[in-house]
C-alpha cells in the first residue's frame, strides 16, 4: 500500500520484460472512492488499459528493454483469463492460472517462447482529491525459466508506478524480479 498525495495522477506500468513469462494480474482497489473503472479486468475486456509489446536487448552489461504501445490484445502476448468456467492449472507451477481471490478475470503477459520478447500493461487514474489515503492491492504469479544467463540477461520482472503528474517513479512501490539459483523454473506469487 502507498501513501499517495490527493489530486495526483498515477500510472502503473507492468512490465514483462523476459524471454520467457506466464503473468498473472488480479487487481483490486481499496479507497472511500469508487473504484476507476475497469481496472480489476471485471468487464473481461483490456477496456482502460494500455497494452505494449517489445522486445530485450544488451548494451553491456545493461538491459534494455523497448516497449511500444499496441492497439489491440496481441494474440499469445496478452491474454484475458475467466475465472468462469476457469482456465485451468499452469502447466510449470501448477497453481489456478486465474486468480483466487475472487476476482471474475486476470491476464496473462507473455508466453513460454524465446526471442527476448517483452510485453506490458498499464492503466492511468487519479487519485481522488478529497482521498487522505489511496491503496492499489496486485496479485501476480509469475513462472520464468532460467537459463543459466548473466544477471543483465536473465528473464524479468518488472514493476514501475509513475506518478505521470512529475513524471516520477515512485520506487517503494515498484520493483524488480530478476530470475537467479540455477533451478530450471521458478514459480513465485506475490501480494502487493
Amino acid at each position: 500500500m502507498k501513501l499517495c498525495l490527493p489530486g495526483t495522477h498515477y500510472a502503473g506500468i507492468i512490465g514483462a520484460k523476459l524471454t520467457l513469462l506466464a503473468f498473472f494480474l488480479c487487481t483490486h482497489v481499496k479507497t472511500i472512492a469508487q473504484c476507476p473503472p475497469n481496472i480489476d479486468f471485471d468487464n473481461g475486456t483490456f477496456s482502460g488499459w494500455t497494452l505494449y509489446t517489445g522486445d530485450v536487448a544488451f548494451s553491456g552489461t545493461d538491459n534494455i528493454i523497448t516497449l511500444n504501445q499496441t492497439p489491440v490484445p496481441v494474440s499469445g502476448r496478452h491474454q484475458m483469463l475467466s475465472a468462469s468456467p476457469g482456465d485451468g492449472l499452469d502447466e510449470y507451477g501448477d497453481f489456478p492460472k486465474n486468480c483466487p481471490n475472487g476476482s471474475a478475470h486476470s491476464i496473462k503477459l507473455g508466453n513460454d517462447q524465446t526471442g527476448n520478447e517483452a510485453e506490458g500493461a498499464s492503466y492511468q487514474f487519479a487519485i481522488p482529491p478529497n482521498a487522505n489515503e489511496f491503496g492499489l492491492v496486485y496479485y501476480t504469479a509469475i513462472v520464468i525459466q532460467d537459463p543459466g544467463h548473466q544477471t543483465y540477461q536473465q528473464p524479468r520482472l518488472e514493476v514501475e508506478i509513475l506518478n505521470v503528474t512529475d513524471n516520477e517513479i515512485i520506487h517503494c512501490s515498484s520493483f524488480d524480479f530478476i530470475v537467479t539459483g540455477g533451478a530450471a523454473c521458478q514459480v513465485r506469487l506475490i501480494r502487493i
